[in-house]
C-alpha cells in the first residue's frame, strides 16, 4: 500500500512538469535551438554548407535529394 501511494505521488508529482516541458518549454526550444544550429553550420561551412542547403531543400527533386529514396 505504502509503494502504491508513493507511486501515485510521484506521478502526481513527475506529469505536471513533464507535459509543462513537452507542450511549452519544447517547442520554444526547437524554434530557437535549430535555426541557430542551422545558421551555426552555415557560417562554420561556408560555401559547403550553402550547397548543400540548396541541393537538399530547394532541389529536393533532383537526383541530389533523393539519394537513397525510391522513386514513384
Amino acid at each position: 500500500m505504502k509503494t502504491l501511494i508513493l507511486r501515485l505521488l510521484a506521478t502526481l508529482v513527475y506529469m505536471p512538469f513533464m507535459l509543462f516541458y513537452c507542450y511549452l518549454v519544447g517547442p520554444i526550444l526547437k524554434l530557437v535551438l535549430v535555426p541557430g544550429a542551422i545558421l551555426l553550420l552555415l557560417v562554420i561551412g561556408r560555401g559547403e554548407a550553402w550547397q548543400a542547403l540548396k541541393e537538399g531543400v530547394f532541389h529536393s527533386g533532383s537526383k541530389a535529394g533523393n539519394q537513397g529514396l525510391p522513386s514513384g
